[in-house]
């Protein structure tokens, strides 16, 4: 008999989904309002351990467990490469994008990480935004979005509809227009690689190569 994958049944549910996501707005806004003084760093580091935290929270009182999002299984060396592949052609994906959007004859406002990371003038500087963007980001996204939220619409709307609405909600959870699209490509890349796998550790993987490759080439001004 065929094990159950765990994309293939979701951890939570939709009212779930919208708590999550009112509670994480509040407190996010609470906490801007509070100290609008904190770096770059520290409110990732907040926003990605607070993500993870309802995560956690939500499978607790519904008595789930990690393996349900997907973090029992290691990705085979298979699975590794395929996360190195997507995670550079994410990276790759999103440089010409932002070479495109730079020549657009109006200005379109840039990340807070890419402003940031112009700040840095020293590694010392760079060094708490780049952890910050390549292990905090990555995990508590995909924890959230590939882990809690895709199999969820996949389980509503079946496995290509699910894929692609998902990747769309993972774009315009990142409030950025300009780049919406692309991000939810990305988005989309990073759910076959949570299907192909059935590593949530696939899809992070990827992803962290893919947010350090951005702020390294940024860092060294390559772009």
């Amino acid at each position: 008999m065929r094990q159950e994958r765990p994309f293939e049944r979701s951890a939570g549910s939709w009212t779930d989904l919208l708590a999550i996501l009112f509670l994480l707005i509040s407190i996010i806004s609470f906490w801007t309002s509070w100290n609008e003084n904190f770096s770059f760093a520290t409110n990732s580091f907040f926003q990605g351990f607070l993500l993870f935290g309802l995560v956690a929270f939500f499978l607790k009182i519904r008595g789930g467990n990690w393996w349900e999002v997907g973090l029992g299984e290691i990705p085979s060396r298979k699975g590794l490469a395929f996360a190195l592949a997507g995670g550079l052609g994410m990276a790759w994906l999103m440089a010409e994008i932002t070479r495109v959007i730079e020549l657009l004859p109006w200005q379109v406002p840039q990340q807070a990480a890419v402003i940031e990371i112009s700040r840095a003038g020293s590694w010392r500087e760079f060094l708490p935004v780049l952890v910050s963007v390549a292990v905090i980001a990555p995990v508590s996204e995909e924890v959230f979005f590939r882990g809690y939220c895709f199999p969820l619409f996949r389980v509503t709307w079946g496995p290509q509809r699910g894929s692609i609405l998902s990747a769309l909600f993972f774009g315009a959870m990142h409030f950025d227009f300009w780049r919406l699209l692309p991000l939810a490509v990305a988005g989309w890349i990073l759910n076959l690689l949570y299907e192909k796998t059935g590593s949530l550790w696939t899809p992070i993987v990827a992803h962290a190569i893919w947010n350090a490759a951005l702020a390294l080439q940024l860092f060294w001004g390559l772009f």
